[in-house]
This record gives C-alpha cells, sequence and structure tokens, in this order.
C-alpha cells in the first residue's frame, strides 16, 4: 500500500454526514439562595463580551474558552431568558455527561508475523521507509486528548504535562488506560527505531502532550473536552503542538456548522493544528460523530486485517462509521486498526479488565477500533510535518489523500484510501490551489431552557464495538501467535 505518486495541494470536498441526537436535559441545581441554575455554554464575540453578558443577568463565569469565543457559565434559570435575548449573546448551548468505552483484545504474539503489531503496522502503511531515512517526528508537538498519558520510559522526557481537566489535577496519570494506550501507537518508543525487538510507535521523534479530559472512569464532559481543545490553542506555539489527537466523539448535530465541538476543532485548523479525529465505532453506513464529520479535520475510520499480514484480504471494518450516502461526510482516510498493541498504562481500569489474551507481556495491551486508527494517522501526519515542506493542515490534509491507495471498496467507507508514507520534497505539487470553501462551524444557536429543549449531547470514546465476541474467537488462539512473547525493552 505504499507508493510513489504526484500529489496535489488543496481538498476534495464532499459532504457533511446528518446525524440527529438531540436531547432533554435536566441541568437545573439549587444554589445557596434556593435558586436553580443550570451550566451552559454561552458564545459571543469574544470570551470578554460573554462574560459581560453572563455577569450582566447573574451569572457566574466559571471557564473562559478562547477557542470558541465563550464562556462556561452558571447561570440562574429565571435569568435565562433574559441572558438568551441580550444582543451580545450569539448562541447557548449545554455540557452533557459521557464515559470512555474500550475492550482490548488479542494475545500473546511475535510481533513479526503479528499484523496488529507495530512492527507490521509500519510496513503495512510505507512507515519503515520513513525510519529509514532518519525521520521520526523529532520536535513535533502532538496534543493527546484523553484520559491522560501514563509518565513512561516509552516516552521519556518527550512526554508533557499538559493540563488536567478532569479534576485529578496530574496530566501524567492514566487512571483509565486509553490515553496512554493511544499516546503509544503514535509515539512511543523501547528502543532501536525500527527493530522487531523493539516497540515503535509511529513518530517515535515525536512530543506528546497531555492533556487529560477524563477520569480513572473514563468519565467526562462536552465542556471538559472544549476546555482541553482550548488549552492546546492557546498553548500551542509554546509546545510547538501540530497536531492534536481525538480518538473520541460526540453524538452529531444535524449540522456540524452548529456544532461547537466542531467550532473549537475549526479553530485550531486555522491556526495551523490539524486534527485528527476518529470516525467513530458507530457502524457501518450510520454517518460519522463529532468532531470527525466537520469537513476540515481529518477523519479517520478502521481498516480489518482479517487477522493476516497480507493486505490483499482487508476490508472496512464492520464497526467503523461511514456515511451514508454519496452526500454525506465519510472519513477521509482508513487505517489497520483491529488488534493493535500498544502500551498499557499500570493498574488501570482497561488494563484490569482486558482478557489475558489481550495483554502482551507486562508492558502491552491490544486494542481495536477508530481510536487506534486515529492515532495511526496522528503519527503519520507528525513524520510529514518533520520532513517538510508541508506546513498547514490544508496542505496536509490535501497531499495525504494524494498519496493514498484506494482499495476496492465503496469510496463512503474510505475516503482517499489508505495513507502511505513517505512524501519526499520531489512529490509535493503546490500549483492546484483548491480553497476550502465550507461553512464555519459555531456554537449552537438553540435556546437554553433546562426544563425544555437545551441540546445536549454525551461524549463517548470510540470502543464500544470491541466487546463483539468476534474478536474474542478461536482465530486469535491459534499456534502462529504463540511465538516469542514481546516483552520490550522498557519498563
Amino acid at each position: 500500500m505504499s507508493g510513489r505518486f504526484k500529489v496535489r495541494r488543496g481538498i476534495s470536498l464532499r459532504g457533511v454526514g446528518l446525524l440527529c441526537v438531540t436531547g432533554i436535559a435536566g441541568l437545573g441545581a439549587v444554589v445557596a439562595n434556593h435558586e436553580a441554575s443550570a451550566t451552559v455554554l454561552v458564545q459571543s464575540a469574544t470570551s470578554a463580551d460573554a462574560a459581560a453578558a453572563v455577569r450582566g443577568d447573574g451569572g457566574t463565569v466559571t471557564t473562559e474558552l478562547d477557542v470558541i469565543a465563550g464562556v462556561v457559565a452558571r447561570v440562574p434559570v429565571s435569568r435565562m431568558a433574559s441572558l438568551r435575548t441580550d444582543p451580545r449573546v450569539r448562541s447557548l448551548s449545554g455540557d452533557a455527561g459521557g464515559k470512555l468505552q474500550g475492550v482490548l483484545s488479542g494475545t500473546t504474539y511475535d510481533p513479526v508475523v503479528e499484523p496488529g503489531s507495530m512492527y507490521q503496522t509500519a510496513r503495512m502503511l510505507g512507515i519503515d521507509k520513513s525510519w529509514a531515512t532518519g525521520q521520526t517526528g523529532a520536535g513535533i508537538g502532538i496534543a493527546v486528548v484523553d484520559s491522560g498519558v501514563a509518565a513512561s520510559s516509552f516516552f521519556g522526557a518527550r512526554l508533557i504535562a499538559g493540563a488536567d481537566f478532569s479534576g485529578g489535577n496530574s496530566p501524567l496519570s492514566d487512571g483509565f488506560g486509553h490515553g496512554t494506550h493511544i499516546a503509544g501507537i503514535i509515539a512511543g518508543s523501547s528502543g532501536k527505531v525500527g527493530a522487531a525487538t523493539e516497540f515503535t510507535g509511529i513518530a517515535p521523534g515525536a512530543k506528546i502532550v497531555s492533556v487529560k479530559v477524563a477520569d480513572a472512569n473514563g468519565a467526562t464532559s462536552l465542556i471538559k473536552i472544549l476546555q482541553g481543545i482550548d488549552w492546546v490553542y492557546k498553548n500551542r506555539a509554546a509546545n510547538n503542538i501540530k497536531v492534536v489527537n481525538l480518538s473520541l466523539g460526540a453524538p452529531a448535530y444535524p449540522d456540524y456548522v452548529n456544532d461547537p465541538l466542531a467550532a473549537a476543532v475549526e479553530r485550531l485548523w486555522k491556526n495551523g493544528v490539524t486534527v485528527v479525529a476518529s470516525a467513530g465505532n458507530i457502524g457501518q453506513g450510520k454517518n460519522l460523530t463529532s468532531p470527525a464529520y466537520d469537513p476540515y479535520v481529518i477523519s479517520v475510520g478502521a481498516l480489518d486485517t482479517n487477522g493476516t499480514v497480507n493486505t490483499n484480504d482487508d476490508f472496512p471494518a464492520s464497526y467503523s462509521a461511514s456515511a451514508s450516502t454519496a452526500n454525506d461526510r465519510g472519513p477521509d482516510f482508513i487505517v489497520p486498526a483491529r488488534s493493535i498493541q500498544s502500551l498499557a498504562a499500570t493498574a488501570s481500569k482497561l488494563v484490569a479488565n482486558a482478557a489475558a489474551t489481550a495483554k502482551v507481556g507486562a508492558n502491552f495491551v491490544k486494542g481495536t477500533g477508530t481510536s487506534q486508527a486515529a492515532a495511526i494517522v496522528s503519527g503519520e501526519v507528525a513524520l510529514l510535518y518533520a520532513e517538510g515542506p508541508l506546513q498547514t493542515p490544508d496542505d496536509m490534509k490535501s497531499n495525504m489523500c494524494g498519496l493514498a491507495s484506494r482499495g476496492p471498496w465503496d469510496v463512503r467507507q474510505q475516503g482517499c484510501g489508505v495513507p502511505a508514507l513517505r512524501i519526499a520534497a520531489s512529490e509535493i505539487d503546490f500549483s492546484m490551489n483548491n480553497h476550502m470553501d465550507h461553512r464555519n462551524a459555531t456554537v449552537s444557536a438553540t435556546t437554553a431552557d433546562p426544563s425544555a429543549d437545551l441540546v445536549t449531547r454525551g461524549a463517548s470514546w470510540q470502543g464500544a464495538s470491541w466487546q463483539g465476541s468476534s474478536w474474542q474467537g478461536s482465530s486469535w488462539q491459534g499456534a502462529s501467535w504463540q511465538g516469542s512473547s514481546w516483552q520490550g525493552s522498557a519498563g
């Protein structure tokens, strides 16, 4: 699936997925003066204007979100109507709770023959060719907005404590285990790059910036995710953050232009940060989750390797979200994401609950899903940024599309296809200047009435379909999987 292709600048336009999930939220709470209040997102021309409007109606600002020119606030229910009509207020939206989900699967294996090992995954995508030239993504910052990333010798000083919005004030811990697993795929490294006896993530020289938005039980919310993205926006220059990985999803609005999560990732994109989001594990033909359905970002679906290293029998995974019609937004790319072996966060919920066959020695576990797929592409983007000359998200997405190999599957399932590396300077073609003319997303203009029509959505981490019995079947127990146990050289 690797190869050299003439590539182009610009992005081909596709439709936007329409998955309508609107709910009623009981956000009322009793404050000290016995007046009910609600937590809302308020958008204005600037964060300062939004804050002034909230305070003018007796509300309390809890967080400023410059990334969406708004604030998070507690507002008395009795003042909601007044705030809604304030000329400074462009829109109101509510928060919703969520929970991380994920089950790991697989068995102990020999990385040379195991299709889910990073060793084989790199070869399927041509990444080993970039490694051979000395390219590792060194110096590129990748923000992992997730459940935290546990400090480990697999990252060393390349792991940076970003921020923790989960309430634990510890971005370099991961009680749930999802974020560490994802970060390992992106940039983990245990020794000589590409050696079969070592563990090598896609961009083993890149920096991981941990932005924690979920606690040890996997609990998160839309507002916490927005806080994490806002932190990335404000700290992108200081940490040279060129990529943000969002292995998460929320039910999509009927139109992405009214989605606060879409608005936030677009702000990152337009300020030089390439956003990579998992398409969702909700099944084929059901459209993408948010923020993957925003046409600006790089959305990634999962390819099932069919348990072999032979790419001829690969197919789009049944759980991987895709477009329902030719006019809907589908994934931009699709990459191998079945039983991907990566780092295990010690004593995390995912590792504790994983089947014995999912554990690989003391340091690794396997995972399947579009979360893993997004992580692989985030690593690829970091490699390309480090190599140059691609410097903008638009050019990155367009040229990756130009290098992708489209498989014999429906375009709604794969988009541009499987993104292969490597891109050399001679392969870049800037003669085509296709500009992006999508409509911009904003915070939902829904009226905020906690008793009737406040729009809320549950944020979730991609992985519910991992629990399917097919991943635990006897095909994973064959003798060929019982080769030398991969312990890795790092602790």
